[in-house]
């Protein structure tokens, strides 16, 4: 008996659904979470890989609110610290459980489910159908709910595709350590006390024995040498050092930036101790994967492998002399925001797009909830360098506050007993990152809003020396403007408006970087 119209319509129905399904189990039907760019990488050549970001519905919104929940104002690291790092770290394994699971090629694991299509999706999911499993490697993100993994094939990648919890698979933005200075001009030998120094006024709270003593201060950048002789004593060792560029075991610098920049910070805080995570490379490219894993390294340091965490170890302040290009870019805004919450002070340069004008402050130095930093010279000038506000997106003004920038001398990378200058609000950043070492120092119980109020209250009496554009914040009366912020920062008028300078000991003599002054 031949099968009736009806029966047919039935049967190619289901035959269409079927195939449709498998099709898209097996070509990567569901692949709008894969940038066209991965895509198109992958199907370059037959056996493609690429080296990608893979972000999860969600992020960590629900970890940081949860966490919030909890009283996170005692700002001894290893409890608060420890806190942000428990609840993201379990969000995170709930997340990305099946899609770990899938990229370990684990069969007993639920990963089959891929579909509605149950048999559909069991055909096209055994580890035998997506070669290379052996040749990846994932790098965990907890901080931000991502996964970094290097060399994915296409295979692998339709079948993470098809998981609902997988918001994106992209490449991770590279960029460029900005500085108006190369790093190897003008070497000089060791010598006085640099004007930068002075500039900022520290004298006042050294004298007063505040000198950075019991605070640690975290740098990322392009690592370290850690045995200058302005650096070396001051180098916590342990838990000190994570490289999550080339996993080196102990601090290097080929670049000369992050050397640089902590000698600045240890300028102003010289009894501080320094830290340091390498996300930049030899050429001076910082990848955001890196960045986002040093940046979860300063929430809970490791060993130089990146394991055994320990969150007591962690910085009060994070100099970040590094930035996007971008405004208003979200893709550090979680790590900034565990940050917050664990009560480390983000400070970040503002960046050296001043000749575009207006509004060339970018991300993260345009969060609200970091501090921006631009750069003055000896003048008191502002660098025609030192990017400007507003804001784009929001019409905040920025910077914070502005610090010295330009020929500031400092740690160089190429020997033990030399200095280098260099320019840029990289420079300007960790005068204020010692600055808030300093103020730690006197009082290790002030919170971040207690330490910007004192940043931008007690600035400079002498103005910054501007013009007129973008000086005006929307509000008329302000205080602050988009050229140079609150002004020069001062740390001991700072010291003053918290109080720190009454009923402390002074002391003869005190060591600035190796040098007694």
């Amino acid at each position: 008996m031949q099968p009736s119209t009806s029966r047919l319509c039935i049967m190619a129905t289901v035959l269409a659904v079927v195939m449709a399904t498998t099709a898209t189990v097996c070509c990567g039907g569901s692949h709008d979470v894969i940038a066209p760019d991965v895509w198109a990488d992958l199907h370059a050549s037959p056996n493609a890989t690429v080296n990608v970001l893979v972000s999860f519905v969600g992020g960590t919104t629900k970890a940081l609110a949860d966490a919030i929940a909890v009283d996170l104002h005692d700002l001894h690291l290893a409890s608060s610290n420890s806190r942000v790092r428990q609840h993201l770290v379990k969000s995170t394994a709930k997340s990305q459980a099946i899609v770990q699971s899938l990229l370990r090629g684990d069969s007993a694991h639920p990963r089959r489910r891929l579909s509605v299509n149950d048999e559909a999706a069991e055909a096209f999911s055994s580890p035998e159908i997506c070669p290379g499993l052996d040749d990846l490697r994932v790098r965990e993100i907890y901080l931000t709910n991502q996964l970094h993994v290097r060399r994915l094939t296409l295979c692998m990648a339709e079948q993470l595709a098809l998981r609902s919890e997988v918001a994106s698979i992209r490449y991770g933005a590279t960029l460029v350590l900005d500085t108006t200075t190369p790093p190897s001009s003008h070497v000089t030998d060791v010598s006085t006390t640099p004007w930068n120094v002075r500039a900022v006024d520290a004298t006042p709270l050294w004298t007063a024995n505040i000198t950075g003593q019991g605070i640690v201060v975290g740098v990322i950048d392009s690592g370290v040498r850690s045995t200058h002789d302005s650096l070396r004593s001051n180098f916590r060792q342990n838990y000190g050092w994570f490289d999550a560029v080339e996993l080196a075991p102990y601090p290097v610098d080929a670049y000369g930036h992050g050397s640089h920049v902590v000698g600045i910070a240890l300028s102003v805080a010289p009894s501080a101790q320094w830290i340091a995570c390498r996300a930049c490379s030899s050429g001076g490219g910082c990848h955001e994967s890196d960045l986002l894993l040093c940046m979860q390294f300063m929430l809970c340091p490791t060993d130089s492998k990146g394991e055994h965490a320990d969150c007591s170890k962690a910085p009060r302040v994070v100099n970040n002399s590094w930035g996007s290009g971008i405004a208003n870019w979200p893709n550090y805004k979680a790590a900034v925001q565990a940050w917050r919450e664990a009560g480390i002070v983000p400070v970040f340069s503002g960046g050296n797009a001043g000749a575009s004008g207006c509004m060339s402050v970018k991300s993260p130095a345009d969060y609200d909830n970091v501090i921006a930093v631009g750069s003055v010279d000896a003048t008191n000038a502002l660098s025609a360098f030192s990017s400007r506000g507003p804001t784009v997106t929001s019409g905040m003004t920025k910077p914070d506050v502005v610090a010295p920038g330009v020929a500031i001398r400092s740690a160089s990378s190429q020997a033990d007993n030399q200095t280098v200058e260099m320019s840029g609000t990289s420079m300007a950043a960790p005068h204020v990152t010692g600055a808030i070492a300093l103020l730690l120092s006197g009082n290790p119980a002030l919170s971040y809003d207690q330490l910007y109020k004192a940043l931008t209250q007690g600035t400079s009496m002498s103005p910054v020396k501007t013009t007129d554009e973008c000086r005006r914040p929307q509000d008329e009366g302000a205080s602050n403007n988009n050229l140079s912020g609150y002004g020069l920062v001062d740390v001991a008028r700072a010291g003053r408006v918290l109080g720190l300078e009454s009923n402390r000991p002074g002391c003869g003599g005190i060591l600035y970087a190796g040098l007694l002054v």
